[in-house]
């Protein structure tokens, strides 16, 4: 309910305070003990910890400067630093759309003087990176855009999560829920990847919550755009800025970035809205959800802090946390125990499964071995410790049984164990093209020195 010049002024210290987060970035950076939380693979990641994100956010201060301040000394200074800012961030994505907000600037800029100090900008540009990056030796960030193409592996996997997701959202049109898509990954996925997000927000909503709030999400970044004024060009590009770079990344998973979002769409006029009041309401609904807060923040808490049997007696259905406590089981009878906790709140957990198969086995139950282990491998198919690892208990449960007397299961195991390589080559048809292009390549066979194994039985 702000009037519009009210709104804008919340958005008129996030270009200083983006060109802040990178100096002290970039010095922290060469810190040792600092260096992990501000660069991500020789990138520089601001606060976000994420390099794409925070050249994004970066770029929301460049575009602010360019098309609602004027251009004095103070303000080509912010834009100096935000743009040497993106380019040591090592985003492609956000490099293409600064050149297209430029370009675009220089053409919607009557001003000659304006111009002719943005190609300045960018002669300056070119050379302050360039210093910085002969200076501390990170050459990493700036080579990635001498890289920049349609087959770069990172821009592939990006059409390689999206060719995998689709399918799935429209087999769930109420969504996955909640890291539901993390979850069953492993079952859909046709490429050697592990992602938390899609990264598209547009396809995360859908795959979260369903094709509803996915559509009515597009319904009202387009409306507004198609309304924002001529007057407010500012709000215009930055709409359509951050709406294209969410289509390739996952931005509105960090609260800032969406805030911003939020606020800029709501830079045009508003209506006057009469909104219900009850005495009590508003504490009532703080309350509950600062509780609510409190719970599930503790349980993060301990997380965080890998006190997992605490985080898990605090919230019992922590997944991520009970995957945690699997790993710390010693005996197989915990082991079990955990995994069915697991498997209760999500039956397409790989290890979960894995866990499952290994206190079995302990047990000699065999045949319920044979089943866990193949529930883990279809949900983990591109794992290829699951299928080494099914190939040693069934080759010890064999010579076992042969070792007893029983023949028939000695028979049925070794029956097994001739079907892994099938299993695991059947990946090069399950595998698509794209999935052949990135980086991780699939392995389709077992390692050499178990195929000898399995060949040594040849003659029973």
């Amino acid at each position: 309910q702000l009037p519009p010049e009210a709104r804008a002024r919340l958005i008129d210290p996030l270009p200083a305070v983006g060109a802040v987060m990178t100096v002290l970035s970039a010095l922290l950076s060469r810190v040792g003990r600092f260096s992990s939380f501000f660069l991500v693979n020789g990138r520089l990641a601001g606060f976000f910890q994420y390099p794409n994100t925070f050249a994004l956010f970066l770029l929301v201060g460049v575009v602010w400067i360019l098309f609602r301040k004027r251009l004095d000394v103070f303000h080509l200074a912010l834009l100096t630093v935000l743009t040497a800012g993106i380019a040591l961030t090592g985003s492609r994505t956000v490099f293409l759309l600064l050149a297209a907000v430029l370009v675009y600037y220089i053409i919607w800029r009557r001003e000659k003087r304006d111009r002719m100090l943005i190609l300045g900008l960018g002669v300056l540009l070119v050379a302050v990176t360039g210093v910085y990056a002969l200076a501390t030796g990170n050459l990493s960030s700036v080579a990635r855009y001498l890289t920049t193409s349609a087959s770069s592996t990172t821009f592939l996997g990006r059409l390689l999560y999206y060719r995998d997701a689709l399918p799935v959202i429209l087999r769930h049109p109420l969504g996955l829920g909640y890291t539901g898509y993390n979850a069953l990954q492993g079952s859909f996925k046709t490429g050697v990847y592990h992602i938390l997000h899609v990264h598209n927000d547009l396809l995360q909503i859908m795959l979260d919550v369903g094709w509803v709030p996915g559509l009515v999400f597009l319904w009202a970044v387009l409306r507004v755009f198609r309304r924002s004024s001529g007057e407010d060009p500012a709000a215009r590009v930055l709409i359509l800025v951050m709406g294209l770079h969410c289509l390739f990344d996952f931005d509105m998973q960090f609260s800032a970035v969406a805030m911003v979002f939020v606020l800029v769409m709501s830079l045009g006029p508003s209506k006057d809205a009469a909104l219900l009041r009850a005495p009590a309401g508003p504490w009532i609904g703080s309350s509950i959800l600062a509780l609510l807060c409190l719970w599930m923040g503790a349980a993060s808490g301990m997380h965080y802090l890998k006190n997992d049997l605490a985080a898990v007696s605090i919230y019992p259905g922590y997944t991520e946390a009970w995957v945690e406590v699997i790993g710390e089981a010693d005996t197989a009878e915990t082991m079990d125990r955990v995994a069915d906790r697991i498997l209760g709140l999500n039956d397409q957990i790989s290890i979960a499964w894995s866990a499952k198969a290994r206190a079995a086995f302990s047990r000699g139950e065999i045949g319920e071995m044979i089943d866990c282990k193949r529930r883990a491998i279809r949900l983990q198919r591109y794992y290829v410790d699951e299928y080494t690892d099914y190939f040693d208990m069934l080759e010890t449960g064999m010579l076992l049984y042969l070792q007893a007397g029983d023949e028939d299961s000695a028979r049925y195991c070794l029956q097994c164990l001739r079907e892994i390589p099938d299993m695991i080559g059947s990946l090069e048809e399950e595998t698509s093209a794209l999935g052949w292009r990135i980086q991780n390549q699939p392995v389709t066979h077992l390692p050499d020195s178990y195929m000898e194994r399995l060949a040594a039985y040849d003659a029973y």
